[in-house]
């Protein structure tokens, strides 16, 4: 589910899938990510986080 994360992604350009890395992705990346996430779901509570989760599961299944 991780390498759906857009912070993910734009850290291994270049990269194939399957090969190892030891990159670190940028807190910046991260915050970007997760405050879009934030707003897209609406998220005020623990309990908004099953509507990200389960729109996540349908992309990667």
């Amino acid at each position: 589910m991780t390498h759906s994360e857009r912070s993910w992604q734009i850290t291994r350009v270049g990269l194939n899938d399957s090969e190892p890395s030891n990159r670190i992705i940028e807190k910046t990346l991260i915050k970007e990510y997760y405050n879009k996430i934030y707003e897209k779901y609406n998220m005020i509570n623990e309990t908004d986080i099953k509507d990200y989760c389960v729109d996540l599961f349908q992309k990667v299944c």
